[in-house]
């Protein structure tokens, strides 16, 4: 997880990287786990089987260090 507890960093299957902000719902997420975006820019949701998260999705340009790269999406 990044310094903000309710910032998650998502990378893709092909490599694009996003910042993704907690609004609502599960908020147990963690290092490694796999999830799907259901945006790539905007409100939407992060799920995976019956979690589901309300966040705010923003696409990431800057390059983001291994260690805070919290959640795989495809």
């Amino acid at each position: 997880m990044t310094a903000d507890e309710d910032a998650y960093t998502v990378e893709t299957e092909d490599g694009r990287m996003f910042n993704v902000e907690w609004y609502a719902g599960y908020s147990g997420w963690d290092v490694g786990d796999t999830v799907i975006l259901t945006v790539d820019s905007g409100f939407g949701f992060m799920v995976y089987g019956t979690y589901h998260t309300r966040v705010w999705v923003d696409e990431v340009t800057d390059v983001v260090p291994d260690d805070h790269r919290v959640v795989i999406a495809f």
